[in-house]
């Protein structure tokens, strides 16, 4: 299905713009999918598909809030494990395949993806390789037809969406990836404060917008 919405900036802000009018009962979902790790042999890349396929075919965007990529068993890194490594990616350009391999997999939901956020993971290797792995995946992506924004370890987007053919709603949602070292779940403290703005507007008989977090 065609994208129900289309991405553009308020100033440096990323704008996610669900352009057609909206009911009092009418819903927008938006999938959050924050620490994939998805090159890890242990992160289940079938579901992470699986879930970004039903976000196409309802034509909703696609939110990656950072540590899409794990990265760390580069020659660069202390922890690296040869059992942590998926033979595709066990060669002498191990970065460059991950990165080429990912956006590979995300080629089918390439105009769906809305926003890439940077983990902790894709900053150490900005820091340690002096290479931008997310905005490497975006051009890929962007060359498939997305309109894809990249952001920080956190920040703001904004989710727009019209009652009528002239009046708005423009809801700011802060997201944050987490710093490490044990802390909340960011997946699950995104969604609940996603859900508490978007239960005043219910409340207010606006649009809901349905926020589903995938790993």
């Amino acid at each position: 299905m065609k994208p129900k919405f289309q991405i553009h900036n308020r100033r440096n802000t990323p704008v996610i713009d669900f352009t057609s009018p909206m009911g009092v009962k009418d819903t927008v979902s938006i999938l959050l999918q924050f620490d994939e790790h998805w090159d890890n042999p242990h992160s289940n890349q079938e579901l992470i598909g699986a879930h970004m396929k039903e976000a196409v075919e309802g034509g909703w965007p696609i939110i990656k809030g950072g540590d899409s990529l794990c990265l760390m068993q580069g020659r660069y890194d202390p922890r690296r494990s040869r059992n942590d490594i998926r033979p595709e990616h066990d060669h002498a350009d191990y970065i460059d395949r991950i990165v080429s391999s990912y956006a590979e997999f995300c080629k089918p939901a390439a105009k769906n993806i809305a926003f890439m956020g940077r983990g902790n993971h894709e900053l150490s290797i900005l820091r340690h390789l002096e290479t931008d792995v997310i905005e490497r995946v975006c051009e890929r992506l962007r060359v498939n037809g997305s309109d894809v924004r990249s952001g920080g370890i956190g920040g703001w987007i904004i989710v727009q969406v019209w009652i009528s053919k002239t009046a708005r709603l423009s809801i700011p949602i802060f997201y944050t990836h987490g710093y490490g070292g044990g802390g909340p779940v960011t997946v699950e403290s995104y969604r609940q404060i996603g859900e508490e703005l978007f239960t005043v507007m219910r409340e207010l008989s606006s649009p809901g917008i349905f926020m589903k977090s995938g790993q």
